[in-house]
């Protein structure tokens, strides 16, 4: 599957939000799984004309993200969806 980088920035890509992260192919890829994509098909993201990376499939993107702070560079690491943490109810008797 081909894309153009730009259109995976798009707001209009995520219902009026950038991904605030630093791995969009990988948000993407999450993204077209749930769309229904061919999880064995290789994503490549191009920039004009230009290819600018390949994902290996797309099944293998949306297990990745791009990890950075500002002790360390950027590091691909395993995606981890963020789950809310809930304040326990207190419990009277």
């Amino acid at each position: 599957m081909k894309v153009q980088l730009n259109d995976i920035r798009a707001p209009e890509t995520w219902g009026g939000k950038e991904p605030i992260n630093h791995s969009p192919a990988f948000d993407y890829c999450r993204k077209l799984l749930k769309e229904g994509a061919n999880p064995d098909e290789p994503l490549e993201v191009y920039r004009g004309e230009k290819l600018a990376y390949t994902v290996t499939t797309i099944e293998l993107g949306a297990t990745k993200k791009i990890r950075e702070d500002k002790y360390r560079g950027p590091e691909e690491v395993k995606y981890k969806p963020f789950i809310p943490f809930k304040t326990p109810v207190a419990v009277t008797t």
